[in-house]
């Protein structure tokens, strides 16, 4: 794809602009063809920054026994169809944020 900017487009946070997304593989080109321009510091810094993307990420932290078995509790609850309608949802919702604004009333 061109490396042609889109002045029409939303791109507040980047620096470059395209008309269309770029697909993996030209995204990968394009990355490649301006590494040779950077000095040494900057691709280590890119590099770094790759390494942070591309590593696993742990979990915050380990489960309770007792979240497990929530998550295992509500699964059953899936399969058995003992779930609420989005008009349920809604009316339970509404309630638990009223209950918050009583609660909390200077909160915005």
């Amino acid at each position: 794809m061109a490396n042609v900017r889109n002045p029409g487009a939303s791109c507040s946070r980047s620096p470059i602009c395209y008309f269309a997304r770029m697909t993996r593989q030209d995204t990968i080109a394009h990355i490649t063809s301006q590494l040779a321009d950077l000095d040494d510091e900057a691709v280590q810094a890119v590099a770094a920054m790759v390494a942070d993307m591309a590593a696993p990420s742990p979990p915050i932290r380990d489960l309770t026994e007792r979240e497990l078995a929530l998550i295992e509790e509500a699964k059953a609850d899936f399969r058995e169809g003992r779930t609420y309608s989005p008009e349920e949802v809604r009316v339970r919702s509404d309630a638990f944020i009223e209950t918050l604004r009583l609660k909390y009333p200077d909160a915005r």
